[in-house]
């Protein structure tokens, strides 16, 4: 039987095949929509009681 070969974060960025950057970016769009719809509240907030 075959034994399966796992590579470490080390040897991908070694490589050029690490995906980490492209998680750091989905996570930090994703926090800057989660912003922009908590200040899009408040705005609404602000706007409706002034």
């Amino acid at each position: 039987m075959e034994q399966a070969q796992y590579t470490t974060v080390v040897e991908q960025i070694e490589d050029g095949e690490s995906y980490l950057h492209v998680l750091a970016m989905e996570q930090i769009v994703a926090t800057s929509l989660i912003s922009l719809k908590y200040q899009e509240s408040r705005l609404a907030i602000l706007v409706l009681s002034s």
